[in-house]
Formats: structure tokens, C-alpha cells, sequence
């Protein structure tokens, strides 16, 4: 609450919102809209505490419960794909979009203008473009926003 009192147009909870069974319901009662729940994915775990730990959820799971508690958007991280700039993981980003329903902004291996498309042509409302761009792969003047 004190990020959106500051301006923040929404706030992204990775670990904290998978720490209890009511966690999600209570981050979605407190944030509404402005609630991002980010699914870290690794071999189709839910991973937590910094992406070093397994959280104990599956991908599915976890995406089923975010749809349960009334979130609006997920952030989904392929984190073996963070940084590789070896192209997005499609099933995975599919595989949360399906099962949630949800908006999804995708992370993780983006390194072309190309893959962008691709995400667009999957339904992804947003990318997040990181080493691409910091590498000159993605001109700054490609990046379009919503």
C-alpha cells in the first residue's frame, strides 16, 4: 500500500504471496487491480525466497490458485531462461495464461524483436526485456507501450 501511496501503478509479490493458504487472498483484498503476483518458474516449480528455493507448488497450482483468490495479472519468470537471452519459454508462458486465464507479463531469455512478436501473437499483455536491450539485441526505440 505505501509503493501505491508513492505513485506505483501496481506491485508485483513473488515469495510472500505463496507463504500461506490465504496469502494470495490477502494480498488481492488489499491491492486489488494494482496486485502483480510474480510466478517464478523453475522445471515447472514454483520457486521462492530469491528463486533459490523450491516453494513446494507447481507451476499449474500455482496459477490455479492465483485464478482462485481473484488476481488480476502474473508476472511469469522462466528462471532458467533469466539472462540467457535464449528466447522466451512459449509452453510455459502458455501454460500459465491457459490455466489462469489471466493477463501475463512474461520474463526470461527475450533477445529479439522476433520473440516479442511471438509473445504478442501468445496473448502477452507485456515483456520484461532486460539483457537484450542492455546489449543493443533490442533497439530502445522498438519497445512499445501500452
Amino acid at each position: 500500500k505505501a509503493l501505491l501511496s508513492t505513485g506505483a501503478a501496481r506491485v508485483i509479490v513473488g515469495t510472500a504471496a505463496f507463504e500461506t493458504e490465504n496469502s494470495l487472498l490477502e494480498f488481492t483484498q488489499a491491492l486489488g487491480e494494482k496486485l502483480v503476483v510474480a510466478i517464478d518458474a523453475r522445471k515447472g516449480m514454483l520457486m521462492v525466497g530469491g528463486w533459490k528455493t523450491d516453494g513446494h507448488i507447481s507451476v499449474e497450482e500455482a496459477a490455479h490458485r492465483c485464478a482462485a483468490a481473484g488476481v488480476k495479472r502474473i508476472h511469469c519468470t522462466s528462471i532458467d531462461r533469466d539472462g540467457t537471452m535464449s528466447g522466451p519459454d512459449l509452453p510455459l508462458i502458455r501454460q500459465v495464461r491457459d490455466i489462469s486465464g489471466l493477463p501475463v507479463v512474461a520474463a526470461g531469455g527475450i533477445r529479439s524483436e522476433n520473440d516479442l512478436q511471438l509473445l504478442a501473437d501468445e496473448g502477452v499483455e507485456g515483456a520484461i526485456v532486460g539483457r537484450a536491450l542492455l546489449e543493443g539485441a533490442i533497439p530502445l526505440s522498438s519497445i512499445r507501450s501500452h
